[in-house]
């Protein structure tokens, strides 16, 4: 078996788990922006270069390691299962735009 082999395996099973979840638990409607949220979103638009650092991912293997970096520091006070509840309505809102 080779890498590429290996790749598509895993691509597959990964899209299959993705397909499981979506159907065990459905999205959750969008809450109203908490004030925790606003003042981070505020604060995050007064960085000027954010918007030109975000521009230089490319890929989707570095927006993946971005969104990772993102979540762990975002959700430090939060329980594991919070956390995915939370990724999986994002994915369900991102697959619904697109």
């Amino acid at each position: 078996m080779n890498k590429k082999q290996i790749k598509e395996i895993v691509k597959k099973e990964l899209k299959s788990v993705l397909l499981e979840i979506e159907e065990e638990e459905p999205a959750e409607p969008q809450p109203k922006q908490k004030s925790d949220v606003a003042r981070v979103a505020k604060k995050l638009e007064k960085v000027s270069s954010l918007d030109s650092m975000l521009a230089q991912i490319k890929d989707p293997v570095e927006l993946e390691q971005l969104l990772r970096n993102f979540v762990k520091k975002a959700s430090q006070k939060m329980q594991p299962p919070e956390v995915v509840r939370a990724v999986r309505n994002v994915y369900a809102a991102i697959k619904e735009q697109g």
